[in-house]
Parts: C-alpha cells; structure tokens; sequence
C-alpha cells in the first residue's frame, strides 16, 4: 500500500480506534462522505482519556487546510490544557498515538 492511498486513511482509522481497546473514547469524522453543516471543518477525531481531550487533524500527502480548519485549529490551541490538537499524517500518526497512550500512563509532561 502506497502512503497517500485511500487504503493508508483506512489504517490509520483503524488505528485510532486500537486506542478504544485501552479504554479511550475515540470519535471519527474522517469520512469520505460530505459530513453535515455543523460538522464541516471540525478535526478529524476526538480522542478522550482519563485526564486529556485530544483534537487530530490529518492530512494526507497534498490534502490543504480550509480557512475553517484553520479558524478551527486555532480556537482549539487558545483551549491549551489539558487539550491537545495533533496534525497528523501518514509518517507521525503511530507516534501521535503512542504520545497519548504514555500521556495518560503519566510518562509525558
């Protein structure tokens, strides 16, 4: 599978949802669908664990930001802790996930 290939989003998907086997909460609104009005330009997942909300945008090789992802974006970094926006794609997103996963373990500041 080649990065950048629909298949790769799938993956990483997938991936995220592995973190719901650690007792996260992982919501995804990575779709290839038109999502409704009131979700447009929301982050791609909302992952919830016990002391940290995470806010993940991907963006796969060529895939911009709209001028609503970057409004979004951010309005979401003013938050600060304990909530983290990641952007993530198909070189990081393991290292995103096992940056959340030791976060709540208490191994990340």
């Amino acid at each position: 599978m080649k990065i950048g290939d629909p298949k790769h989003k799938k993956e990483i998907s997938k991936s995220f949802r592995e973190l719901e086997k650690l007792g996260f909460k992982v919501w995804n609104f990575s779709t290839n669908k038109q999502l409704n009005i009131g979700m447009r330009n929301f982050t791609d997942y909302i992952v919830l664990g016990k002391y940290c909300l995470h806010f993940i945008e991907l963006k796969i090789t060529g895939d911009r930001f709209s001028e609503g992802q970057l409004d979004t974006q951010r309005r979401l970094k003013k938050l600060g802790y304990p909530n983290f926006y990641w952007i993530i794609d198909e070189m990081n997103y393991r290292d995103v996930i096992d940056t959340i996963i030791n976060f709540e373990k208490g191994k990340v500041n």
